[in-house]
């Protein structure tokens, strides 16, 4: 039986385009027996097939992809000890982020992406902690991330010690925007600012801290902890209000399941 203060908590990007059997992704989400789940880029039919897996689950719009809408979920485990409020599911609209990149006028696609963020207050044992899911636009410029960041804050961070997972479209070191970045929506003036220290800033603003932070999978790894192969980025995360958790383990999960991104998953201690 789970201790009444500790949170295991994921998230992950699931692929919007996500050709895995949509049951067996349900399966992959059984096996993390975690408490709190943060998807992205949730397909419709897995949206459906999550609904009946002993989790409460709390949904919003994520991204357009040409006419196929993906959705954010926010899954809280039915176990004694975690009792999501049901009324504090709050959603924040976002104005229309279309995609301007390279990449789309490329292959002649179009995304709308970050249509919605949300949060949900949970009771862990005798104290409360929301938690925030996001997915930021890939396909634009550094600093529309910037203020969709902002924006978020102020919709959702409150006096509670909050949990913020999601996507968040931080490609890092200048040689990461000249690699994949550019392609992506990085602006020419942008090329050498890092995304990743830009978040950081932000978490010491809102009392907040990367969980990954200084994380690597292996002793070896040169590049750190990669959740995207093909840009070779860490651009996901999960952040917590410094102070309020301890890290009991944290760890990259190395099976992608046809998505494009990695996982995170970590154990946390309410202090």
């Amino acid at each position: 039986m789970p201790k009444a203060n500790m949170l295991r908590v994921v998230t992950w990007n699931m692929y919007d385009w996500n050709e895995r059997p949509f049951n067996l992704l349900g399966h992959v989400i059984d096996d993390l027996h975690a408490d709190v789940i943060c998807l992205q880029e949730v397909p419709e039919m897995v949206l459906r097939n999550l609904e009946d897996r002993g989790y409460r689950t709390f949904s919003a719009k994520d991204q357009m992809s040409g006419e196929k809408l993906s959705h954010l979920l926010i899954l809280v485990r039915k176990r004694r000890g975690i009792v999501p409020d049901m009324d504090s599911h709050r959603v924040e609209t976002h104005e229309s982020s279309p995609s301007t990149c390279i990449a789309a006028r490329l292959f002649g696609f179009s995304w709308t992406m970050c249509l919605e963020s949300h949060s949900v207050l949970l009771r862990v044992g005798k104290k409360k902690v929301r938690v925030v899911n996001c997915h930021l636009p890939a396909a634009v410029p550094v600093a529309l991330r910037r203020i969709r960041l902002d924006e978020i804050s102020r919709a959702h961070f409150g006096a509670e010690p909050t949990l913020f997972c999601g996507d968040l479209n931080t490609y890092g070191a200048w040689w990461r925007n000249a690699l994949a970045g550019w392609i992506f929506g990085v602006a020419w003036v942008e090329l050498c600012v890092n995304e990743i220290k830009l978040l950081d800033r932000f978490a010491e603003t809102h009392g907040l801290r990367r969980i990954f932070k200084s994380f690597r999978p292996r002793p070896w790894s040169l590049c750190g902890h990669i959740t995207h192969p093909w840009t070779l980025s860490n651009i996901d995360h999960i952040l917590a209000t410094h102070g309020a958790f301890r890290i009991a383990d944290r760890r990259r999960l190395d099976a992608r399941h046809k998505s494009d991104h990695r996982g995170l998953l970590t154990d946390l201690v309410l202090i």
